[in-house]
């Protein structure tokens, strides 16, 4: 089931990531209006409180940026456009588009601040113990919730409207992550 739909997902990012190149965007400019969206999103969200059209419009930038977050690695695969330097540029703004939404979401008081301090630190601990097992030797793609899924739940819990209760599950499924790539890489690196 899982392979079948990351089958299914790559195809999708595929077709888009040619419609993209056709149209001039590089992996470059596409992570960088990727990162612009996030900061749209982070600005609507920081603004929304009594606001619900603001909510809604910072889920649709969020879902958008993730949208070229994940169509500028395509366009490196099927472009052979692919460097050491820009897959980590592209990990940098990730992470940085990433902490200004859920930052964001703390200042406008939109969860409480435990809550979104966790989902915080938990998001930035899953990329770092992928980071670090990889620099070690260790095969790291394991995990229930790497940034595409976080991301998925932030924006299902904002439609919805229960943002904490996306952070909470946010927090809560990063936690989790940690500790899986924690067993993994004690599993390959002992």
């Amino acid at each position: 089931m899982l392979t079948k739909l990351k089958e299914q997902s790559r195809r999708f990012f595929d077709f888009h990531a040619r419609q993209l190149h056709a149209l001039g965007f590089s992996p470059t400019s596409t992570s960088i209006l990727g990162m612009l969206l996030a900061i749209g999103s982070s600005a609507c969200y920081y603004l929304s409180p009594g606001n619900s059209s603001l909510s809604l419009l910072a889920a649709a930038l969020l879902l958008s940026s993730g949208f070229f977050d994940a169509s500028d690695g395509a366009i490196a695969r099927l472009y052979g456009q692919v460097t050491r330097f820009g897959g980590f540029c592209d990990s940098l703004i990730d992470k940085v588009g990433e902490m200004l939404v859920l930052s964001a979401i703390v200042l406008a008081g939109l969860c409480s601040t435990f809550w979104g301090l966790w989902a915080i630190s938990s998001s930035i601990l899953v990329s770092y113990a992928r980071a670090r097992g990889e620099s070690e030797g260790a095969d790291m793609k394991v995990g229930i919730a790497e940034r595409p899924e976080r991301l998925l739940i932030l924006v299902a819990a904002t439609l919805a409207g229960f943002i904490e209760a996306g952070i909470i599950a946010i927090s809560a499924v990063a936690s989790i992550t940690v500790l899986q790539r924690v067993h993994h890489a004690y599993r390959e690196l002992t």
